[in-house]
């Protein structure tokens, strides 16, 4: 009898243990394989993390910015039928400078230079002139709100850009405010608010063919009619962080402007037809574009530079290139073909360009070429930084100015004769440019400068274009001297 009991526990006994091997094995696999799974999953996230550290820059879409319909196929661009040729009247003048604030309207250049008031320049006659016609006048153009008629100064803020329009001129206090001038000097009031709806000021504003366009911080691209300043329409909006890479420029029927997202390592290039109310992207330029990855693995573009465009008979230049790690490439991209080629590249890692301004003769391009040491080393800083003029089929006609020269002395004196150069205008004979010049002399640490008193000067020049094209030499013709009062700086 006992024999038959103890057989059916036996029994009993062997199937609990099967069951524990089995709950056993099968907790053990469960977890292998969440480990294996969780394991995998990281892998992927980091190379799904590597992979985005990788990734080629991409085109922001821009329908997602705007509620204006978007086109890409440039076989489908609306085509405009008003005038597309220059008229220094209604259009945006298309030389512009950070530093100085100046318009070309054909026969006169109208120039304010920091904390300098408001000059006018005639090229027919030469003479340079402060823009007061009060004869009893002290010409006070540092004092906010002195009652000089070239000053411009309110509130003691800046004036950031100048542009005539139809007869008057029109410049920006603090990047908030648009003021009004007319030529006769005796009206001069704030004319328009350039905030945009979330109340941030402006990095970018032009007046072309009736509109004032201006690009308001965090905001977006906004059009407000010239005579009805109060409406303002918001034609692209952007996303947090890209504002303040987004320029415009205008030409013809056309608001030209890029966009850049760091963040996304993103960008767009397009233009806002004025006659159609379209936006029409172009999809092939800045396909060359590639990153380096920082020490924090954010993303920083190396080789964009879509800040500075130039456009002349349907065909974009643009730059990429940073200055840094790779040499500059200016490319010609052809609007209705989408055909992008190389139109003037660097001779080598160190040639970096800036598009500056061009007429109908010539393009005229930035150029500097570091070689040597900085002259704060105590050796010879051997560094090229010039204007060249170049054809519209690129060939290279000369260089015409250097922008920022510079001759100094170790000893004994440690005197540092600063010149700095900038184009301001052209006409079907001449190219103009400004010259500001100073001395400094260094202090014991060999670093800082002290400016000498007295030592400023200012001066319009021109260069002859026949001289360009000849044997003869380039040689610079002084056009007049801008009087400098004491104590204006830049």
């Amino acid at each position: 009898m006992m024999k038959k009991k103890k057989l059916p526990v036996m029994i009993l006994c062997g199937v609990f243990l099967a069951i524990c091997m089995l709950f056993f094995t099968f907790t053990f696999f469960n977890n292998y394989i969440k480990k294996e799974g969780s394991q995998k999953e990281s892998e992927s996230k980091e190379t799904s993390k590597t992979g985005d550290m990788e990734k080629e820059p991409k085109m922001i879409n821009l329908s997602n910015l705007t509620t204006l319909e978007v086109i890409t196929d440039c076989t489908k661009f609306t085509p405009v039928t008003q005038d597309q040729s220059y008229n220094f009247e209604t259009d945006m003048n298309q030389i512009r400078h950070s530093r100085i604030n100046f318009t070309d309207i054909g026969d006169m250049v109208y120039l304010s230079i920091p904390d300098g008031g408001l000059f006018d320049f005639s090229k027919d006659t030469g003479s340079v002139d402060i823009a007061c016609d009060r004869p009893d006048c002290e010409h006070d153009v540092k004092t906010a709100g002195g009652d000089c008629q070239a000053n411009l100064h309110q509130l003691d803020l800046d004036v950031c850009g100048l542009q005539y329009y139809k007869g008057d001129l029109y410049y920006t206090l603090g990047g908030t405010m648009l003021y009004k001038m007319s030529l006769n000097r005796e009206i001069k009031y704030k004319y328009a608010s350039l905030l945009g709806e979330k109340g941030f000021g402006t990095n970018d504003w032009l007046i072309h063919r009736g509109y004032i366009y201006f690009c308001s911080l965090n905001d977006g691209i906004y059009k407000m009619p010239v005579d009805n300043p109060s409406y303002k329409e918001l034609v692209i909006s952007m996303p947090e962080g890209i504002s303040s890479d987004m320029y415009m420029k205008a030409y013809g029927s056309y608001l030209y402007f890029t966009v850049y997202n760091p963040k996304e390592s993103s960008y767009a290039a397009a233009r806002y037809n004025t006659e159609s109310n379209q936006i029409e992207q172009f999809v092939n330029v800045g396909e060359n574009l590639n990153n380096i990855i920082l020490d924090d693995n954010t993303f920083f573009n190396s080789i964009i530079d879509l800040s500075n465009i130039m456009v002349h008979d349907e065909k974009l230049y643009y730059i990429e290139g940073d200055g840094y790690n790779s040499k500059s490439i200016i490319y010609q991209y052809d609007i209705m073909s989408e055909k992008n080629e190389v139109f003037l590249e660097g001779e080598d890692k160190d040639t970096n360009f800036g598009l500056i301004y061009s007429d109908s003769d010539y393009i005229y391009i930035w150029k500097n070429i570091r070689e040597g040491e900085d002259y704060y080393s105590g050796k010879e800083d051997k560094s090229i930084s010039s204007y060249f003029a170049y054809t519209w089929d690129g060939e290279l006609v000369e260089e015409i100015l250097n922008t920022n020269e510079m001759d100094y002395s170790r000893e004994p004196l440690e005197i540092v004769h600063r010149k700095y150069q900038t184009l301001v205008g052209s006409d079907s004979n001449r190219i103009y440019y400004l010259s500001m010049e100073w001395d400094q002399q260094t202090e014991e640490d060999g670093r800082s400068y002290n400016e000498i008193e007295g030592s400023k000067k200012v001066i319009i020049s021109y260069i002859n274009k026949t001289e360009l094209s000849s044997e003869a030499p380039v040689l610079e013709h002084i056009a007049g001297e801008i009087p400098v009062q004491k104590g204006v700086g830049w």
